[in-house]
């Protein structure tokens, strides 16, 4: 519940004067996506040993929220990981935005 609240604020904070009526003609565009990135069975697992999979109980999945609000956007990236290495998250937001033309200060 705390992560929803906080999303809210966030949301009410990027859009702030257009919620507040400063410029009515500004439209609020939000939208959600998600991608399977379940690896292959055999694939080496996180922990010790090197462990590999043998079989798959729930999928990894990957998701995203993109607001905009007149020429501001925003993207939101969560994903089923353990962990992930900050050179691979810092070459994941780097192609993002150059994709999408979101700044790569706003995808978090």
């Amino acid at each position: 519940m705390e992560c929803i609240s906080a999303l809210w604020v966030a949301l009410a904070l990027f859009v702030g004067p257009e919620v507040a009526g400063a410029d009515s003609a500004a439209e609020f565009k939000v939208g959600f996506g998600q991608s399977d990135i379940t690896p292959p069975v055999g694939a080496i697992m996180t922990g010790a040993g090197h462990i590999r999979s043998v079989g798959v109980d729930d999928r990894l999945m990957a998701r995203a929220l993109v607001a905009q609000s007149g020429g501001r956007k925003i993207a939101i990236v969560s994903v089923d990981l353990v962990k992930i290495r900050f050179d691979l998250s810092d070459a994941a937001i780097a192609l993002a935005s150059r994709r999408t033309g979101i700044s790569r200060d706003a995808v978090m």
